[in-house]
C-alpha cells in the first residue's frame, strides 16, 4: 500500500507545479549564502516596496511609518488630476488588476489575495513614480518636510535599489502612463528614474546624462535595480582581457605602486572606470570613489543582480 500512497502523493506535487514556473523571468529574493554574509545589506531600512518584503510594513514600526506617505502620495495625485481625469482611483485599479496575474513574476510563491496584491501596486508604483516626479518638477508640499533632507532621499534611492524590495519595472511603466499630466510632456519615466537616482545613489558609476533613443525599456529588464544595472552597462567602457598568458601576475596594489613612484591623481572623470595611466610623467589618474554607510549595500544588490539574474551577459 506504500507504493500507492507514494504514488498518489507524488502525483498532487507535479500538479501542483504551475507548467511555466520557469519561463520569463523571475524576482527573486537574495539568495540565503549571500544574505547571511551581511543581512543589513539586503534590507529596506525606511520603506518596504513589492510582495516580498509586503510582511515587513506591517511588522517593522520604522517601516510601516512609509506606509501612511504612500496613502498621501496617493491622495495628492487624485486631487492633483481632478481637472484632467475623471475617476483616476478606479483607473488605477482596474489597470493593475488586469496586470495582476502577469506581475506575480516572482520566483517564491506570493501568498497574498488578489485585492491586497492590486492594491499593494497601486500604492507601492504611486509612490515610487509621484517620488520622481516631485524630486523631477520640485512638487513639495507640507506632507514632505522630511523627504526634503538629503539623507532621507539617499536612504530612499538606497531601499528601492534593494534585490527583494521590489516591482516589476513595468508595472511602474504602466503607472505613469495612466497618470500623466501636462508638466509630465517634456520629459518620459526613463528620465524620471535617472534622474532621481543620479542625485541620490551612494556611488556614481557614471555621469547621469539625458537618456536618448540608444536606451529603450527592454522587456527583459525586469525592475528599477535591472534598470540601472543596464544602465550602466550599456555606457560603461568595457575591460579587455589581454591574451592569456600563463606568465601572469597579480593585480599590483596602490600600496606597492607609490612605494615604485608612480603618483595619484583624481579627476572628474565621466565613468568611474575612466582610469588613464601617464606613463611618461608616472601618474596614475583615476575618479574618487566616495565610501560611505551605503556603498557597501548598493554593490551587494548590484553583484547579486548580475549573478543570479538569468539575462545578465557573462
Amino acid at each position: 500500500m506504500s507504493y500507492w500512497t507514494a504514488l498518489d502523493n507524488l502525483r498532487a506535487q507535479l500538479d501542483g507545479v504551475s507548467k511555466d514556473s520557469s519561463a520569463g523571468f523571475k524576482i527573486r529574493k537574495v539568495p540565503e549564502h549571500l544574505r547571511t554574509a551581511n543581512v543589513k545589506a539586503y534590507e529596506p531600512q525606511i520603506i518596504a516596496i513589492g510582495p516580498l518584503n509586503y510582511h515587513l510594513a506591517r511588522e517593522k514600526t520604522h517601516l510601516a511609518e512609509m506606509q501612511r506617505h504612500k496613502v498621501l502620495y496617493l491622495q495628492n495625485l487624485l486631487e492633483r488630476s481632478r481637472e484632467y481625469c475623471g475617476d483616476l482611483l478606479s483607473c488605477c485599479c482596474e489597470r493593475m488588476g488586469l496586470l495582476e496575474e502577469r506581475a506575480r513574476c516572482y520566483a517564491e510563491p506570493i501568498e497574498i489575495s488578489g485585492r491586497e496584491f492590486v492594491e499593494m501596486l497601486v500604492l507601492d508604483a504611486c509612490f515610487i513614480v509621484e517620488l520622481f516626479r516631485r524630486f523631477k518638477l520640485d512638487l513639495w508640499d507640507d506632507d514632505d518636510n522630511v523627504f526634503r533632507t538629503s539623507w532621507i532621499r539617499k536612504k530612499l534611492g538606497r531601499d528601492l535599489l534593494v534585490a527583494d524590495n521590489q516591482l516589476p519595472l513595468f508595472v511602474l511603466q504602466e503607472f505613469y502612463d495612466i497618470t500623466k499630466m501636462p508638466e509630465d510632456e517634456e520629459t518620459n519615466f526613463k528620465d524620471l528614474i535617472l534622474g532621481f537616482f543620479s542625485k541620490v545613489l551612494p556611488v556614481q558609476l557614471l555621469k547621469v546624462s539625458k537618456i536618448g533613443p540608444f536606451l529603450e525599456l527592454d522587456p527583459k529588464i525586469t525592475h528599477l535595480l535591472g534598470f540601472m544595472y543596464n544602465y550602466y552597462w550599456q555606457w560603461a567602457p568595457r575591460f579587455v582581457p589581454p591574451p592569456y598568458d600563463e606568465n601572469w601576475n597579480f593585480i599590483i596594489s596602490a600600496t606597492n605602486l607609490k612605494e615604485a613612484g608612480v603618483k595619484f591623481e583624481k579627476i572628474e572623470g565621466d565613468s568611474l572606470f575612466s582610469i588613464d595611466f601617464d606613463k611618461d610623467a608616472g601618474i596614475m589618474k583615476i575618479p574618487a570613489l566616495t565610501i560611505d554607510d551605503d556603498t557597501e549595500s548598493f554593490f551587494r544588490n548590484i553583484s547579486v543582480y548580475e549573478q543570479f539574474f538569468p539575462f545578465c551577459d557573462d
